[in-house]
């Protein structure tokens, strides 16, 4: 409720699981004597190289295009075309409709991107609901490539 009320508490904490945790699991949460280091956000591209999946690259300046998509980069294992999905408790794909949630967490903020990925199964137009289990993005590694191409952004006078 801190963040609500008075604002980030911290923005280098992160949600290190792809799961919530059960109510049950935070009965004894106002107990615990909680603290975090305040730091600071991170740069617009910066979060967005961190959230964003490669397929949304589109949106990105060209030379944070190509971190995201050239077979050279330092940082393409960030960006996996192939992952595991969790079927959401379901044992066929056909029981599993709507949308596709992918859930990523950048460097040490987590976030939640939902988007729809259509999935052909034969059936025209049949939607499926998964969580795309990304790994989590090594903060120093991205923030460290990032920088080589920063200079090549553009500066509104």
């Amino acid at each position: 409720m801190h963040y609500y009320y008075e604002g980030v508490c911290s923005w280098q904490w992160f949600y290190p699981y792809h799961y919530a945790p059960f109510a049950s699991d935070m009965k004894d949460l106002g107990g615990l004597n909680i603290s975090f280091m305040l730091g600071s956000p991170f740069k617009p591209f910066d979060q967005l190289m961190g959230v964003f999946p490669a397929a949304s690259a589109h949106a990105l300046p060209i030379h944070y295009r190509r971190l995201m998509s050239d077979p050279t980069s330092p940082i393409l294992d960030f960006y996996p075309t192939d992952f595991e999905v969790d079927m959401n408790g379901k044992r066929f794909s056909w029981q599993v409709r709507l949308s596709q949630v992918l859930i990523r967490s950048f460097c040490c903020l987590c976030y939640n991107i939902a988007f729809d990925i259509m999935q052909f199964d034969g059936i025209v137009g049949n939607l499926f609901q998964g969580i795309a289990k990304l790994p989590f993005i090594d903060e120093t590694r991205l923030l460290s490539e990032i920088k080589k191409v920063e200079h090549t952004l553009t500066v509104l006078k």
